[in-house]
């Protein structure tokens, strides 16, 4: 107990395993194998009283590129890894886009895969149409792969891409719980795989509702509008 409250001052895997590595006699056992301990280490970031973790620097995005994707103006950028790339684009989304975003939204259904209910998700999902949308919507997707090409420099556009989906956790414990966007461990990329994710959050939660990247004990605590890219 007294380590996984560590997290609460000292927002830092390294501190937490430490802390954990000290409480056993040296040669006891190998604390690090331990899954056990590895699953609170892990956890011990995503519960509700800590803290989100402080940016490592912040920018403003209009100094990213010095071309056409310049239009972004003066968003403000939070970033909390460099490499791999974990940043926040402040207020990227207006009440009224997101508005748009939700009205094209298809009907919520629970997710699943070809195998059935997915175990490392407990969530709504639907697809979101904007092609025959309003103009704000296409301009709002536009805006969002630009952020994306002027974060992680790559030369990624909508067409081709996948669909937008709409999320929605709607019972307290829903979520996405731990799992990788298709590389894990350091493989090989393979072509057409995904090089990036963002998600828009048009709504928080009054309880929880952060984003955890375990591995480096990284959590996101969003607002309204915010888009973190990944």
């Amino acid at each position: 107990p007294q380590c996984e409250a560590l997290p609460r001052h000292m927002p830092s895997k390294q501190n937490f395993s430490m802390c954990m590595k000290s409480s056993f006699p040296q040669g006891s056992f190998d604390w690090a194998a331990n899954p056990t301990i590895q699953k609170t280490i892990r956890n011990s970031f995503c519960k509700a009283g800590h803290s989100g973790t402080p940016p490592v620097m912040s920018r403003n995005l209009g100094d990213a590129r010095g071309d056409e994707d310049s239009c972004q103006g003066d968003l403000h950028v939070d970033v909390f890894r460099t490499e791999p790339l974990v940043a926040v684009a402040r207020g990227f989304a207006s009440h009224s886009e997101c508005e748009h975003l939700q009205s094209r939204t298809g009907k919520m259904v629970p997710a699943t895969t070809k195998q059935g209910k997915d175990s490392w998700r407990s969530s709504l999902n639907a697809e979101i149409n904007i092609q025959d949308g309003p103009v704000e919507l296409k301009r709002l997707q536009a805006k969002m792969f630009s952020v994306v090409r002027n974060l992680t420099g790559f030369e990624v556009y909508p067409e081709g891409q996948e669909p937008l989906a709409a999320i929605m956790y709607k019972q307290p414990g829903d979520g996405y719980h731990v799992h990788c966007d298709v590389i894990c461990r350091k493989q090989a990329y393979v072509t057409g795989d995904r090089v990036a994710t963002s998600i828009l959050y048009c709504k928080t939660a009054d309880e929880g509702g952060s984003t955890v990247f375990t591995n480096d004990a990284i959590k996101i605590i969003p607002a309204v509008g915010d888009l973190l890219v990944f």
